[in-house]
């Protein structure tokens, strides 16, 4: 997924590969089943995003945080995509 397609779909950890999951756990320190509880919400929100995205780390920095919720969302949303 592009920063463009991010902007007009919110990623979710549906959306994820099984190699960005692990590659945000292993950055982050959280394992995926508390994402939700991450002391660092936005910390995570924008691990999320930029693994998602192949967004530079700095890229993302400049991102307000409406923007980067905005298109990140830790919940489950709708079915997952069997391709």
């Amino acid at each position: 997924m592009t920063a463009t397609e991010a902007t007009r779909t919110r990623i979710t950890v549906l959306d994820l590969t099984v190699d960005q999951v692990e590659r945000i756990e292993r950055e982050s320190g959280i394992p995926l089943d508390k994402w939700t509880s991450a002391p660092s919400q936005i910390a995570l929100l924008r691990r999320i995003y930029g693994v998602a995205t192949d967004t530079p780390d700095e890229a993302v920095g400049r991102m307000t945080i409406r923007q980067i919720s905005d298109a990140v969302s830790l919940e489950d949303e709708g079915p997952a995509d069997p391709t």
